[in-house]
């Protein structure tokens, strides 16, 4: 099961407003931080903490599905 990613446009806003951002660390909810040590903290002790770069095809749209007649 593919890491359901909250606010996909908004994390590529923020990419584009801050170029020295580079990474963004996604949690198993679904919610990011741009700070690695925020993200574990708000993981906790057994969370899962996942890390993608600015270009990662995770943080793109998914297609709309193409209607059938």
């Amino acid at each position: 099961m593919a890491l359901k990613i909250n606010d996909k446009a908004g994390i590529r806003a923020t990419f584009n407003a801050c170029p020295a951002l580079k990474e963004v660390h996604v949690l198993e909810n679904g919610d990011h931080y741009f700070n690695k040590e925020h993200a574990k903290t708000a993981a906790g002790e057994k969370g899962k903490v996942v890390t993608y770069k600015e270009d990662a095809k995770e943080l793109e749209d998914e297609a709309p599905a193409t209607p059938t007649a």
